[in-house]
């Protein structure tokens, strides 16, 4: 995450993320990056990021396990419901 996005890291603490598993080779890409923006300036940028993100899973149904998908956000906060 550091790597593929430096310039989204101001205030955060680089830190390295351990794998738990190892997966086959595949010839798919294995992350994926999302970068929301709103449509207008009415628009609540926390609900359009949450309505991408679901689109998104919603059109790996069929291909991936939920269990094979992971968010990862800057902060913590990012993903309070």
């Amino acid at each position: 995450v550091n790597a593929v996005a430096p310039y989204l890291m101001d205030g955060v603490e680089p830190h390295r993320i351990v794998p738990r598993r190892e997966l086959p080779p595949s010839a798919e890409p294995a992350v994926e990056f999302l970068h929301t923006f709103a449509a207008t300036p009415d628009d609540d940028p926390a609900a359009t990021e949450a309505r991408w993100i679901a689109q998104r899973i919603a059109a790996l149904e069929g291909q991936r396990k939920y269990s094979d998908i992971a968010i990862l956000a800057r902060t913590i906060g990012a993903l309070e419901p």
